[in-house]
Formats: structure tokens, sequence, C-alpha cells
């Protein structure tokens, strides 16, 4: 398995479609406390490229279906411990789903969530990302659940499991 980090700069966004391709896992983050405070106060957080966080995640996730038609995504919020409430959380997803379900957006078929099955700690049932506690770092429940989503996702994606032919070589 390879991973490229495309660290989310401006200057990197023309690079994309080289390194994004059919049948990757992708795994997008954007900060969940950057984007409560737009959706529900209406107040910008813009990144180092000066674009406001829901724009940036939104603008990636274009770019996803643009350089792709199929592949698992998995949308991880960082950040969580700024954003404790379960209530606030809920409504992120919420206005995140529901943004992306006006658009009818192709991400929402490939979006990995959280399992909503039971409350493994994490908090993360039914919500549309992976809320994940930066000051935890393993021994959080999300950052668990999310890595617990990644092994199942790589051993059960077609990727994983596609015969691949390869060339002989004499």
């Amino acid at each position: 398995m390879s991973v490229f980090d495309m660290g989310g700069q401006a200057q990197f966004w023309p690079l994309v479609a080289m390194f994004l391709r059919n049948d990757n896992m992708i795994v997008l983050f954007s900060r969940l406390d950057q984007l409560l405070a737009e959706l529900r106060d209406g107040t910008t957080h813009p990144g180092d490229n000066g674009i406001a966080a829901v724009d940036e995640l939104f603008i990636w996730m274009d770019a996803v279906v643009a350089a792709t038609q199929r592949g698992p995504v998995l949308l991880v919020c960082t950040f969580a411990d700024n954003v404790p409430s379960p209530a606030d959380r809920h409504f992120v997803s919420d206005q995140l789903g529901a943004r992306l379900g006006c658009t009818e957006h192709p991400i929402l078929l490939r979006l990995m969530r959280p399992e909503a099955d039971g409350d493994d700690g994490s908090g993360n049932a039914s919500l549309l990302f992976f809320a994940v506690n930066n000051r935890l770092a393993l021994q959080d429940p999300g950052v668990q659940a999310l890595k617990t989503a990644l092994q199942h996702t790589a051993e059960h994606s077609d990727a994983a499991t596609r015969l691949v032919p390869l060339p002989l070589r004499l």
C-alpha cells in the first residue's frame, strides 16, 4: 500500500490527478472546530491558502470525484476535542450531508462512515465523518474506529481482491 499526503496546499492541487486513481482509498481531513464555527456562526476560518474550511473541503471532494469514478472515501475531522458535544458533531454532519444531498454529490455513495451499530465510545455513530481527538492520539476511540475502518476497507476493497495480471519478464 502506498500513501500520498497531498498536504492540502493550493500549490499541490494541479498534482491531484497524477496521484488519485480509481480504487484508491482516499482519506480527506478537515478541522471539526472550524467546520462547526463556519456552519453554525457563519464565521470563516481560512487556511494557509485563504479558503474557508467548508469551501476547501468541498473543493477536495470535487477533485476526488473529478479524478476518480470509484473507490472508498473516508472523511476525518480532527480537533474533535475542541467540539466535545455530540449535538454539535451531529449538526456539522447534518449540514455537510444536506449540502452534499441537495447537489446529489457523487461522493455520498463512496463515503465510508463510522459503524452505526452500537456505540464504540467514539461518538462517531451515524456521522458522515470520523471525529478524532488530536490530544489522545491512539488512545482516542475515534482514532481506533478510523483505524478499524481503514483496515477493513483496505482488506475488502475491490482493488485488494482484484487479480492483476503481471507481465512475465524473462
